[in-house]
């Protein structure tokens, strides 16, 4: 694209956890959340940051407050609409999947 200002409108409220790897969410927010649209304007080599949630509650047949102990990676669910002079006012849209997140859980009663 070379150097150019990029806007971006990017939504990524909630994450979930998964194994390592994986792409089975495990665990994660089990209540409401209102949808969130964050609206950032990038010039090149600059960086933005998007704020999302992550629970830690077990999404499986047990719905437990808690997934049971061990390592965990977090997985970012990232929607993009992207626009520059490049697009000739037409936006490009990309859903991203961020990761390389780690997170352990440990025994409550240890």
């Amino acid at each position: 694209m070379g150097n150019t200002c990029l806007l971006f409108d990017a939504s990524a409220p909630v994450g979930w956890l998964s194994e390592p790897g994986g792409s089975v969410a495990l665990g994660g927010h089990a209540g409401k959340i209102a949808a969130s649209l964050q609206h950032m304007k990038l010039e090149p080599g600059a960086v933005g940051e998007l704020s999302f949630i992550v629970g830690t509650a077990d999404l499986g047949p047990s719905v437990s407050f808690l997934l049971s102990p061990g390592h965990y990676e977090v997985v970012v669910p990232v929607h993009v609409i992207m626009s520059s002079e490049h697009t000739e006012g037409v936006p490009r849209v990309m859903d991203l999947q961020v990761r390389d997140c780690y997170l352990s859980i440990s025994d409550p009663l240890r």
